[in-house]
């Protein structure tokens, strides 16, 4: 087939395509290609769904992926950019309900964060699979989210902050959110500021280098 298609004509009198018709309509319509480049299959007799899903890069080429499945369940990946090759490396087997929240942690490679319905965080070593530290909160996570020196899980209204290293809390954000905040983060550039996001429709920034109860910012959608 050579020239392009009219597919409006094709679309309005609801004429099916032949099969070189339909490839010419992909190429017209999608400069890009999918590759089945990587694939992994789960247990049949069990199916499970990917609910959520992050990346690092950790290397030239070379990316780690992380997932949070419907079974209670993290997976960790290899990728490697280059051959397109996805490599399954790790279980990550501790939480007892939903994971809610998965995330690397930006300024420490090899470092992943998941929070879960039945109340606790975990920080996990990506490289092995390992618990680093254990959070825990009387209510479920929604989310999670770490720096350096900070690891940050939201409960209903309120975030719960800890020391990373020492697992000791030092803050609870509270009174802000007026409903369930359903996602945090930390600034990828300044660490040291903390946004929220809640189906109140609003979102919030807490300066965590002076008093947090004093120090945010209101965005209305």
């Amino acid at each position: 087939m050579s020239g392009p298609i009219d597919l409006a004509k094709y679309f309005e009198a609801k004429v099916p395509l032949d099969e070189a018709a339909q490839q010419q309509a992909a190429t017209q319509l999608s400069p890009y290609r999918l590759a089945n480049v990587a694939q992994h299959s789960f247990d049949n007799q069990r199916p499970t769904y990917v609910m959520h899903l992050d990346s690092q890069n950790v290397g030239e080429n070379l990316w780690k992926i992380a997932i949070a499945c419907s079974d209670n369940v993290a997976k960790l990946y290899d990728y490697n950019s280059l051959t397109g090759q996805l490599t399954f490396t790790h279980q990550l087997r501790q939480h007892t309900d939903n994971i809610n929240d998965i995330q690397f942690v930006p300024e420490l490679p090899f470092m992943v964060c998941t929070a879960s319905e039945d109340g606790t965080a975990y920080l996990w070593d990506s490289r092995t699979g390992e618990v680093k530290q254990r959070f825990k909160v009387r209510g479920p996570l929604t989310s999670c989210t770490a720096t350096a020196t900070t690891f940050a899980a939201s409960c209903d209204q309120d975030i719960y902050l800890w020391d990373i290293r020492s697992g000791v809390q030092k803050q609870v954000i509270s009174d802000f959110q007026s409903s369930t905040i359903l996602r945090i983060r930390f600034h990828p550039v300044i660490p040291s500021r903390l946004f929220s996001a809640s189906d109140d429709g609003t979102i919030m920034q807490f300066d965590l280098t002076i008093e947090v109860f004093l120090s945010f910012s209101l965005f209305s959608t």
